[in-house]
């Protein structure tokens, strides 16, 4: 996936562009831009279908994930197909499929929203460390930085995952440790450029500290930038979590994940494929919402965008 463009927030500060020549107000620009956006709309809808699909799973699930049918229509070994008792179908084990991708939206969000968002904020704190006080401080935080893109993110993944016992806290671990270093490179950039505007130099004029103005003057302008890439990161690291438990290495065995749901029916590919496609299209679905939306995101919150 290619990384996205950064708002321009280098350029100048956004209050310089809080209003249009229109009059219109920055944020009524940017309601305005999302909602013309159709791709966003439709991308924050199913986000949104998902997050309330994944509250409510104890509700809108018909079975029991992880037991056979309560009903005993289903017998080892024989999958049942798609019907009005099992729309999606059982797998060999007897359990109702749509009720586990239901589940399975849990573990995903679950370590998309929580893992991805505490690796943005550590990103965000060490990249602006590192861009604002320069120095031996940008030098170390930059020399971390290069030793964890130097490694394959699921070679690194991997070799965490055989000292640690799998788990979804281990997963969320394991994407703060390797995902951080992206968010923090990208506002790095950002942190360099802004320390040099005139408001940071009117800022220090009057005495304020130099962790006042990182907060106060600082922060303000990276909200875009860090509102994008961290939308963007879920769907990464939904589609991370899928290929470690695809591994066997990511949740532990019997969890309903959509990964180990295409792991642990993959044999059943030709006899009963509604198997693979239902947690395969769910993951499908996750990562495109989460792209649209973040894409929305970045067309709408650019100041210099009319």
């Amino acid at each position: 996936m290619d990384a996205p463009v950064a708002p321009r927030w280098d350029r100048e500060p956004v209050e310089e562009v809080a209003v249009s020549r229109s009059g219109q107000g920055y944020w009524s620009r940017v309601r305005h831009r999302f909602f013309r956006d159709k791709g966003a709309v439709v991308g924050a809808v199913i986000v949104l279908a998902l997050i309330l699909m994944a509250i409510f799973a104890q509700r809108l699930a018909p079975y029991d994930p992880g037991f056979e049918d309560p009903n005993g229509t289903t017998m080892l070994g024989a999958p049942l197909p798609p019907s009005p008792g099992h729309w999606l179908g059982t797998d060999a084990n007897g359990r109702d499929a749509l009720s586990r991708v239901i589940f399975g939206s849990q573990v995903s969000l679950e370590v998309g929203l929580i893992g991805n968002g505490v690796a943005s904020i550590l990103g965000l704190i060490m990249g602006s460390l590192a861009g604002y006080f320069r120095g031996w401080v940008d030098t170390v935080i930059s020399r971390i930085i290069g030793i964890f893109l130097a490694f394959p993110v699921y070679l690194m993944a991997l070799a965490l995952v055989a000292v640690l016992t799998p788990s979804i806290t281990t997963v969320i671990g394991i994407i703060i440790f390797v995902y951080w270093t992206a968010t923090a490179r990208i506002i790095r950039g950002q942190v360099f450029a802004l320390r040099e505007r005139d408001f940071v130099e009117a800022a220090r004029a009057v005495g304020q500290s130099e962790l006042a103005i990182l907060v106060r003057h600082i922060f303000p302008h990276l909200f875009s930038t860090l509102a994008v890439y961290t939308s963007l990161g879920i769907a990464t690291t939904v589609l991370f979590e899928a290929g470690l438990s695809y591994l066997g290495v990511g949740v532990p065995h019997g969890t309903p994940s959509w990964g180990g749901m295409i792991s642990d029916n993959q044999e059943a590919l030709t006899t009963a494929p509604w198997l693979i496609f239902s947690p395969g299209v769910a993951i499908m679905l996750t990562v495109i919402s989460f792209n649209l939306l973040g894409d929305g995101l970045r067309e709408a919150l650019d100041p210099y965008k009319e």
